[in-house]
């Protein structure tokens, strides 16, 4: 019995060929969680080669669609180009893995608990990578530091595997923090979230960048949300109170040392422009703040080049048609059946 009505499987398909073996299961299984269904290819970094074998692999796939990106980019960023093409009412991230494969059927059950995110951890993800110990303690310092900024607990794992209600991804995507957001393990109070630990999941979907890549990741994750500005926010904020007690400190000296007055005039002077200058800076950055956390994310949408959609659907005896009379018909289905009667009758009264 399908657990859920419609669900979305993004798939980030990065230099390599699809696995045809891979995606006719995952088929399978999200026709069983599933009343409907549909697979979302993003090629990502591909070459033309795997151009190429894509189109007619999509075309083989019922209610399949394939994105081409103009330029190779972060994964996290391919998934979320995903979201503004998924049409599900989940939507779930996949290598996909015959591990993470054997999973979907778990994620679903505890969608029907309430949950609108469900993770997916390895325990053993670590210690499989210990080979690269200073990346993992520069890694794990980072989402700290992130967390302390933001207020969001980000899970350092490398799983990919995540299951999200569709308005918890939309809430996702349309945030600059949205690429941080697809590690977090809590999107925000609004959307229950839960947690599964499943040894072996993440096998073959580590990705390990070099430590240039990841910290060119690690600033445009921080630039892409007002946690900088926050931060020279209290930066302007202590030194304005820095100012005022300089000006009180400056006007004990004026009243108590009576040798020194040409100096604390200057210094007052310098003082009240600084706390000015504190002041004006702190009003402008809480503007722009406001201004970034009400605009949309929408920087995305120059990343794609092209789209494919697959002719092959599932759903052809549920599609709402209009027959030929103007009458609305929900389901092909009633339009067919009245096609055969009709037919029936015209070859009785022959």
């Amino acid at each position: 019995m399908a657990l859920l009505t419609s669900i979305s499987a993004v798939v980030v398909q990065d230099r390599t060929h699809p696995d045809p073996s891979l995606f006719d299961r995952l088929n399978a299984i999200l026709s069983r969680i599933a009343v409907d269904s549909e697979v979302i290819i993003v090629a990502n970094n591909v070459t033309a080669d795997v151009v190429r074998a894509l189109r007619p692999f999509v075309e083989s796939i019922p209610d399949a669609t394939c994105v081409i990106l103009a330029a190779p980019t972060d994964p996290d960023v391919a998934r979320l180009i995903g979201i503004d093409y998924a049409i599900g009412d989940y939507v779930v991230f996949l290598t996909p893995t015959n591990a993470e494969l054997s999973a979907l059927e778990e994620l679903a059950r505890q969608t029907t608990e309430g949950f609108d995110l469900v993770t997916v951890v390895d325990p053993d993800a670590k210690q499989k990578l210990e080979g690269r110990r200073l990346y993992w303690l520069l890694y794990d310092a980072y989402f700290k530091f992130y967390g302390l900024l933001t207020g969001r607990t980000v899970k350092p794992e490398g799983a990919t595997l995540r299951l999200l209600s569709r308005p918890a991804a939309l809430y996702a995507a349309n945030q600059f923090g949205g690429e941080i957001l697809l590690k977090a393990r809590e999107i925000g109070s609004g959307f229950p979230a839960t947690q599964l630990s499943i040894a072996g999941i993440s096998e073959g979907t580590e990705r390990i960048r070099d430590l240039g890549d990841a910290w060119r990741k690690a600033l445009r994750m921080l630039s892409s949300n007002a946690a900088p500005l926050r931060a020279a926010l209290l930066v302007s904020f202590a030194a304005a109170i820095l100012s005022l007690l300089y000006s009180a400190y400056v006007f004990i000296v004026y009243f108590f040392v009576p040798y020194v007055r040409g100096w604390t005039t200057l210094s007052l002077q310098i003082s009240g422009m600084m706390l000015l200058f504190s002041t004006i800076f702190i009003l402008l950055a809480e503007y722009v703040v406001q201004i970034h956390s009400t605009n949309p994310a929408r920087w995305r949408r120059g990343l794609v080049m092209r789209e494919w959609r697959s002719a092959r659907t599932k759903r052809s005896a549920r599609l709402n048609v209009v027959d030929p009379g103007g009458n609305f018909q929900v389901g092909a289905v009633h339009l067919i059946d009245r096609r055969q009667d009709a037919g029936s009758t015209d070859a009785g009264r022959m």
